[in-house]
């Protein structure tokens, strides 16, 4: 039988500094993992965010943004159908304006011509019997009023989606019972 013994000692110091070590390389290696890891989401999502901060742009009105091309192949189609969506938003608005512009416009002539009897009429509202009288004061004031909505349209229509809507309170009651009364009828219908 042989038989040896031997401090361990240094066996036991080699093993504890080896353990450090580990420890030092394991959290060293999870530090530049987190700084890598940060680093390829940050570029990953870096056209994810280009993308948002476009629509976000496109739906408070600037209808000219545009996604620059992207080399990612997975992102390519989102960015270009982007793009088309935003080209179709921009033409059907500049659509719509031509459309109500250009029918403001035509309607504009014969409102002009109707407010202009109207308001013939309405001078010689003393010569006409007081129903009559009541009538032409009724058609002057809606000609007036279809007049300016007109004039409301064709300013509006170059407008962009960036102003705000103006709302106005409107007493729906006054205005039945002002009809009502024009036309001769008893309030409580």
């Amino acid at each position: 039988v042989y038989l040896e013994l031997a401090p361990l000692g240094d066996l036991d110091r080699a093993l504890r500094t080896g353990g450090w070590f580990v420890v030092v390389i394991s959290l060293l290696a999870l530090a530049f993992g987190a700084l890598l890891g940060a680093w390829a989401a940050k570029r990953l999502l870096r056209p994810v965010g280009a993308m948002s901060a476009g629509a976000v742009r496109l739906a408070e009105g600037d209808l000219g943004v545009r996604l620059p091309p992207t080399s990612d192949p997975d992102l390519e189609p989102l960015s270009t159908a982007f793009n088309d969506m935003a080209d179709a938003v921009e033409q059907r608005i500049s659509r719509e304006r031509r459309f109500v512009a250009n029918v403001s416009h035509e309607l504009r002539s014969p409102v002009t011509a109707v407010l202009g009897t109207a308001e013939l009429l309405d001078n010689h509202r003393a010569d006409l019997p007081p129903r009559d009288a009541a009538l032409v004061s009724s058609l002057v004031d809606r000609a007036r009023r279809l007049s300016k909505t007109l004039v409301d349209l064709l300013e509006n229509g170059g407008r962009t989606g960036s102003h705000p809507l103006q709302v106005e309170a409107v007493d729906v009651a006054g205005i039945a019972a002002a009809l009502l009364s024009e036309r001769g009828l008893e309030p409580d219908v």
